[in-house]
């Protein structure tokens, strides 16, 4: 079977096309040959156009019409002129932009033209696209023709047959079971699920739906349509509407018919209206009541089935009076009053009172209260009266107030008042108070996290009060000799590489071997004394020594003063860097270069005056150094003895890098010569 889909890339270009207010556009059919297609496969949205060697032929769009607001068609005809060639892949697209908007996967099919007298085939192709609002988006307003999209008519004639066909059959409505059954929980109405028919159309009420029916009297009615779209599949829709009254309607050109499945009066009981079943259940159950209002019946007998009299007696022995329900009940609370033998007692009615009766009392209450071998849950306190001590799964070797867990010397023993001893292996590992746990040796953990209670931590408050306050981590006082010259770190972190390199690094409080404050230190460590390090914070002096490079963008000082990464100090003093107060204050210094061409510069104004001799001159020649900003002008003289017709010398500025330069004759053409020349120029 063939499969059909809108591309992904189509949603996102038509959405766009309606931001830029452009019309939806497609123009074009491709036609390619994909060998292996999988015709009863799904279509990926994301599908692109085929390579340029699966394409077979590429055809303008030869007709396009509107459906309805949401559909239009797209054909074209592929004449006996195109072919030969085969496709099983369809594509519809805008040939501008090459947006794939559509693709149909289809059985191989043959595409024939004319050729030597042999007639080719003609073959037409539509596509129709369904989405929301495709008429105003295409601007396509021409009605498809009965040719693109065909047999609707005749489709739904065809349904409309099955329909009343359906009502042959159930009738106006039929109900089946407790399906749309209206019931009430509480002050909640709601209708029951199931299935049901009206109009010949057949519905289905999947889970129980909750009404509000507060203005009453009312009825609950069942709404039912038919509806659908040309190429997507035709289906039942429902609702319950809560109304006084309601008649059949049409909405949208879709006809819907309704049915009163309940009426509820102003007091919120409920009538069912709900005929059950099909015709003949309907016409059966309607025989049955009648049957069971008339009075034409037989008498029943013990041979024969009739009606019967009615009797409370218990002890009548007529067999043509029934007994009544008191009858049956006196006899059953008679017999119900006695002990049957072979319930072994079961049906003792106070079985308490049995027991106290027959002396079992006792028994019965020890019994009641006793923990159970295979395991019990005890609701009191359980008190051991021995000194010893006991164990878990093992026997207990520690003697005292001791618990042995596993182990027969290790576990919990008490260690005094409010302290419990953590033992291993008959060894006090630990102990643990109300404010304290203590360990011998290590304790490890990958996170240590502090407690910190109402905002505020241990040791917390004036520096004043830190020799004798503590903190979340913290060592006791250690008390050395005056002359102790040792490292004494409280944390270390070692790290290596796979090939080497490692580093302890550490961070405490050091020993000078002198009798002044210890000093605290950051120390590196490595396996290459050469590289080892020693950062001092020196408590006495408030020094920090380094022994290396202090390295940073700038480094501050005491009070505002700082230093920049090229030496540059910054400080009120001189009323911001010291490079600009300088330069505000000093004259520069003067810079030249000294010689038959030269130059010279005052570095205070920027003037700038240059100089310099030309063997010859007439032409273009640069300075010894440029401008930075302007030449203002060029002075030219004659270098030495003027010829016999000679009589100016000249110049002016090119640029700030070149000059020109020449002498002029006295003769009559005033001929430029290039006598040799002396040149001065000016500028900054």
């Amino acid at each position: 079977m063939s499969q059909a889909v809108i591309t992904k890339v189509f949603s996102e270009w038509k959405a766009q096309q309606a931001i830029n207010n452009q019309p939806v556009t497609l123009d074009e059919f491709i036609f390619a040959y994909i060998p292996g297609l999988d015709t009863d496969k799904p279509i990926d949205n994301t599908e692109t156009i085929p390579a340029a060697d699966k394409i077979v032929d590429r055809l303008p769009v030869s007709k396009t019409g509107v459906v309805n607001e949401n559909s239009v068609v797209y054909s074209v005809t592929l004449g006996a002129d195109v072919g030969d060639y085969d496709f099983n892949w369809i594509g519809l697209a805008n040939k501008a932009t090459g947006t794939l908007a559509m693709i149909i996967h289809a059985p191989t099919q043959r595409k024939i033209k004319n050729a030597n007298g042999q007639q080719g085939n003609v073959l037409v192709r539509s596509m129709l696209m369904e989405y929301s609002g495709a008429r105003e988006a295409t601007e396509i307003t021409t009605p498809a023709e009965t040719w693109q999209i065909d047999f609707t008519a005749r489709l739904a004639a065809m349904d409309e047959r099955q329909r009343r066909e359906n009502i042959d059959l159930y009738g106006a409505a039929a109900f089946f079971d407790s399906g749309y059954l209206v019931a009430k929980s509480g002050n909640q109405f709601f209708v029951t699920k199931g299935v049901g028919y009206v109009a010949g159309l057949r519905t289905e009420l999947p889970a129980d739906l909750n009404i509000n029916a507060a203005a009453k009297p009312t009825k609950v009615w069942l709404d039912v349509n038919w509806t659908g779209t040309l190429t997507s599949e035709w289906e039942v829709q429902s609702k319950i509407t809560v109304a006084a009254d309601l008649a059949d309607y049409v909405l949208g050109g879709v006809q819907h018919y309704v049915f009163a499945v309940a009426s509820i009066d102003a007091a919120g009981n409920i009538t069912d209206l709900r005929p059950k079943g099909t015709l003949n259940d309907q016409a059966a159950s309607d025989a049955l009541k009648k049957h069971e209002q008339s009075r034409n019946h037989p008498d029943a007998t013990t041979s024969a089935k009739g009606f019967t009299q009615l009797s409370s007696a218990t002890d009548s022995t007529s067999e043509e009076l029934a007994a009544t329900s008191k009858a049956v009940k006196i006899a059953m609370d008679n017999a119900n009053a006695r002990l049957a033998k072979d319930r072994n007692g079961s049906d003792i009615p106070n079985p308490a009172l049995f027991v106290q009766n027959i002396g079992l009392q006792g028994t019965v209450n020890k019994a009641d209260g006793a923990i159970q071998r295979s395991g019990d849950n005890m609701e009191g306190p359980l008190g051991l009266t021995r000194t010893s001590s006991f164990g878990v799964g093992t026997e207990n070797s520690l003697g005292g107030n001791s618990i042995a867990i596993g182990d027969n010397d290790s576990g919990f023993k008490s260690n005094g008042d409010g302290n419990i001893a953590l033992m291993a292996n008959s060894v006090l590992a630990g102990y643990f108070t109300e404010n304290e746990l203590q360990h011998r040796e290590k304790i490890l953990t990958k996170v240590f996290k502090a407690l910190v209670e109402n905002n505020w931590s241990p040791g917390a408050g004036g520096l004043g009060a830190q020799l004798n306050s503590g903190a979340p981590f913290m060592l006791p006082l250690i008390q050395r000799p005056n002359n102790d010259n040792n490292y004494f770190p409280f944390w270390k972190q070692i790290v290596s590489l796979l090939a080497g390199y490692p580093v302890a690094a550490s961070m405490g409080i050091m020993t000078s071997g002198q009798t002044n404050f210890p000093q605290i230190a950051i120390h590196a460590k490595t396996d290459f004394d050469v590289n080892d390090k020693l950062w001092i914070f020196d408590v006495a002096s408030g020094e920090f020594r380094s022994p290396g490079r202090l390295l940073g963008t700038e480094i501050f000082l005491s009070g505002k003063t700082r230093i920049a990464a090229d030496g540059n100090i910054n400080s009120d003093v001189w009323g911001g860097w010291l490079n600009d107060y300088l330069d505000k204050t000093y004259n520069k210094k003067n810079t030249a270069s000294l010689g038959d061409t030269g130059w010279y510069r005052d570095e205070s104004t920027g003037f700038i005056e240059q100089w310099g001799t030309l063997g010859s001159s007439n032409g273009t020649y640069n300075f010894p150094r440029a401008f930075p900003n302007k030449c203002f002008a060029v002075f030219v003289t004659n270098n030495n003895e003027q010829g016999g017709v000679v009589d100016n010398a000249y110049g002016y500025p090119v640029s700030t890098t070149q000059f020109f330069a020449a002498t002029k004759d006295s003769t009559s053409a005033h001929t430029i010569s290039g006598y040799p020349v002396a040149w001065r120029a000016i500028g900054r």
